[in-house]
This record gives C-alpha cells, structure tokens and sequence, in this order.
C-alpha cells in the first residue's frame, strides 16, 4: 500500500511539473504566435502595391489599414512578452521593494494607449499631435474609465517613492480586513495574505488615502514589543512590615535595593520620635512599589528580553477593575510562536509572585461570592 501511494505521489508531482512546463511553453508559444502576425503582415504590406497598382486610393486605404494592423499586433505582442516577463519574474523586486509584475502591468497600460493613439493617427492619417489635441475633451471620460488603473498607479508610485510598502511586509489593514504578509503588489490592488491563510484584496489608492500600520520597523530592529497589563486588587496595597522588608531581603533582585532603600529611608526618619514614626508622618516602602522595582529588574535580567531598548513598569489610572500594572519591553525573539510563549512565561511568572508581596490579582466577584455577601 506504501510503495502505491508513493507511486502515485510521484506519478502527480510529475504531472504537476508537466503542466507548469507546459503552460510556460504555451505563454512563451503566444508571444511567438502574435509577433509571427508582424512578420506577415509586413510581407503582405510589401506585396501589396503589386496587388493594387493602378488602384491609387485603394492602394493607400490598404496601406492605413495594414499599418494600423501592424501596430495593434506589436502592441498584442509586446504586452504578451510583459505578460510572460511578469509571470516569470513575480518573486522579483526593484530596488525599493516593489514587485516587478506592479512595473509591467504599467508598462503594458502605456503600450496600450500609445499604441491605440498611433494606429488611430495611422487609420485616419491624421498627426498624433491634432489627434492629441482632440482628445483633450475627452480626458474627463477617460479619467472616468480608467479611474481605478489611474489611481493605482499613482499610488504604486508614491508607495515605491516613499518606500510605504513592500513584498513580506507584515501590514494592518482593518478597514478592509488585511492582517498578514504582502505577497502582491499590483498596478490596482495589493495582496495580502492573512495569518489564517486567507487572501484580502486592498485597492492601493486605499493604502496611501487611508491608514494602514506596517509592522516592517519592527522586523528591521529585531524586537517585538510586549505592552501587557495586570490588574492588582487595591485592598491588599500597604507598607511594608520589618517582618516583609526581611523576608523580601532574601530575594537576590530585590536584596541591595531592599539595602539602600532602608538605610535612606530610616536616615530621614531620625528626624521623628519614636511615636511619631507613624506612615502619615515618616516614610515607609510600599508593597506595591517594592513590587514594581521587582519587575523592573527581573525584566532586565530576562535573557529574552532586549536591555537595550525601552524597558517600563508602570500604573495605569485605577478603575473598576482594580489598579493595572503594566510591563512594557521587548521581546528579542519576533516569530510569534516564540513572542507569546516568552510573553506568557513573564505573566506566569508574575501572577505566582504576587502573595510574595502579599498582593493579589484583581478578580470579580461570582455568583456565589454575590450571594453570599446579599
């Protein structure tokens, strides 16, 4: 049953291959076909005052006709070899970081109107300067026609100028649902491949018109940013015993700290009689502060967390639920599996220290616990 599967494994992969050679040999046998069509033409426009002499006016009507015939099968050609270019070159860049296919899909729009402008100017014999000039009027309508491929392009530019977007960046756009990796970017839209494998089509005029959060500076400083909060329960905030300061004192992080801070502390506190050393009065560590410098300095210590870069431990304003306390830092490792597990393993970490400090996390009440204290 193995060796079968294997086989017939081996028997599709194969046929796969085949049919992606195949549709290569047929994109590359169109580009050949449709650039064959000038070199007939050319032969019959050179047979044809042979065909036609005596027939002047025929003769040129015949010539208008197969030159502007000449000009359309170049253009069909040369947005075929586009075409083909951009199939072959769609995991290529330019310089900037765009996609090549964003550079020949406008490439193959500027075929296409000078193309239609010259056989035009060839099947009327007109210049192209009077037949410019007589499209003047029409640029509204086509402004209306060609809205979205304008728009588009002008925003393909300046997204390129500006350096806004690139193939692999990890882009935010909510408006339209795109959360993922930029796979594509197109003269008209920008593909985005989100994280649950989905695909989300942006219109790139969208990206430069609107907002959107581009996760590349992250990436690029090799760090990811943790900004997380716990809520304590206020109840359980309250200074320090002597009998905290020496059990806390055993804690390496917190032991000269622990040091210097009572040495300070009951310096200023000379001051007062022995009555009169009450909290109102003198100065006293808090739990919730000693906590605080606590995870400052666990967190610097962190062998995932980056010491370079901005590291915070700070209350948030109280509410309702409790008194925040958040932990703001970088993780040194960006894959995601990685960054939760190390985020994860900080919060464990955490919320089992707390009784150390004789705090707790903020809960609300359930059911029974309502009940109870009707």
């Amino acid at each position: 049953m193995d060796l079968q599967f294997i086989g017939a494994f081996d028997r599709g992969a194969f046929r796969i291959q085949e049919e992606i050679a195949m549709a290569g040999r047929v994109e590359r046998s169109f580009v050949a076909r449709r650039s064959a069509h000038i070199l007939a033409v050319l032969t019959v426009y050179g047979m044809i005052p042979l065909a036609l002499d005596g027939f002047p006016e025929m003769l040129a009507v015949g010539r208008n006709l197969i030159e502007g015939y000449v000009i359309i099968a170049a253009v069909i050609a040369t947005n075929s070899l586009l075409s083909a270019s951009g199939d072959v070159l769609v995991d290529d860049q330019l310089p900037a970081g765009v996609s090549l296919r964003f550079a020949t899909q406008g490439a193959q729009i500027s075929v296409w109107v000078v193309g239609l402008i010259l056989a035009v100017s060839v099947l009327f014999d007109t210049s192209v300067t009077v037949l410019l000039s007589g499209m003047a009027g029409m640029a509204a309508v086509l402004a209306l026609v060609f809205r979205d491929s304008i728009l588009g392009f002008v925003a393909g530019i300046q997204l390129a100028g500006n350096d806004m977007l690139r193939i692999d960046d990890w882009i935010e756009v909510p408006q339209y649902g795109a959360d993922g990796i930029v796979t594509d970017i197109g003269l008209t839209t920008v593909k985005v491949q989100n994280f649950d494998k989905t695909i989300s089509t942006v219109p790139s005029y969208a990206l430069v018109s609107e907002s959107f959060r581009n996760w590349r500076g992250m990436q690029e400083a090799g760090a990811r940013r943790i900004m997380r909060a716990i809520s304590l329960d206020m109840d359980k905030t309250g200074f320090l015993t002597d009998e905290m300061i020496e059990w806390l004192g055993k804690i390496r992080l917190l032991a000269e700290y622990l040091k210097q801070k009572t040495t300070e502390i009951d310096a200023f506190n000379e001051q007062f009689s022995e009555d009169a050393r009450r909290p109102p009065n003198a100065r006293h560590l808090t739990n919730i502060g000693v906590f605080r410098v606590y995870l400052e300095k666990y967190l610097s210590q962190h062998p995932d967390i980056r010491d370079d870069m901005t590291l915070i431990v700070r209350q948030l304003p109280p509410g309702p639920e409790g008194l925040p306390i958040q932990l703001y830092a970088f993780s040194a490792n960006q894959d995601w599996k990685e960054y939760e597990r190390i985020q994860a393993g900080i919060f464990d970490h955490v919320i089992a220290i707390l009784p150390e400090f004789g705090l707790k996390a903020f809960q609300g009440p359930t059911s029974d616990e309502y009940l109870r204290h009707r």
